[in-house]
């Protein structure tokens, strides 16, 4: 009998393992297609939904670089953190993929690592919107050629340690912009508590992994 190994992360509070790994919905609460490939560490949620009552919808705790990639429309509602992470994570989309996290906490928590959100549309919504936890030089927030909404009565995006955007930028509120000072989404000095919006610069422009040094400005 093989021996059950750990992969480092739970989802609605249960374990992912090598003996459940394949067909995460068998999960209580977890509906739609979800599965882990542990070669790549990627979780993928295709048209998934999770509730969890009482923890996280997604915890990774030991699970570095975990790449949660989204295909067609996913929803996480908890009344814990929606997503919380402890390692490095991605949150990939496809084409056309969205994430909505509703929460009575934090949506989407990291702490002590970085946090991405790539080429998707995403929605985080709770009393904070996006966050990190443990005020550490690692909590950075990347956010590439994504739509991001971002929603928290305590903060929307806050407590984190710098914002990258990349082939995106804040839309709404106009002159929000990342404050180092208050370490959140600011106007005027003021950590924003209304909706965040982050909108892709333009769309089919921008390819997220080509080098920008193949346009010649010469020629535009």
């Amino acid at each position: 009998v093989m021996a059950q190994e750990k992969y480092g992360f739970k989802v609605a509070g249960v374990d992912v393992t090598n003996d459940n790994y394949l067909n995460l919905t068998e999960i209580s609460g977890v509906s739609g297609k979800v599965y882990f490939d542990p070669n790549t560490r990627t979780l993928t949620l295709d048209n998934a939904t999770i509730e969890a009552n009482d923890c996280n919808a997604i915890l990774n705790e030991t699970c570095d670089n975990l790449l949660i990639k989204l295909l067609g429309t996913n929803i996480n509602v908890t009344n814990s953190a929606g997503i919380y992470t402890r390692e490095s994570t991605v949150i990939l989309g496809d084409s056309g993929a969205k994430l909505s996290v509703k929460s009575d906490l934090c949506a989407l928590l990291f702490g002590g690592c970085p946090l991405e959100i790539n080429n998707c549309w995403l929605e985080a919504e709770g009393k904070w919107g996006i966050s990190a936890s443990y005020n550490e030089a690692e909590e950075m927030l990347k956010i590439r050629n994504s739509h991001v909404e971002a929603t928290g009565l305590k903060g929307s995006i806050c407590d984190i340690a710098g914002l990258e955007l990349e082939g995106c930028s804040i839309d709404i509120p106009s002159k929000a912009a990342y404050n180092a000072d208050t370490k959140s989404v600011a106007v005027n000095g003021e950590t924003v508590t209304s909706k965040v919006v982050i909108e892709p610069n333009s769309y089919g422009i921008y390819i997220a992994d080509k080098p920008v040094t193949t346009l010649n400005y010469k020629d535009l």
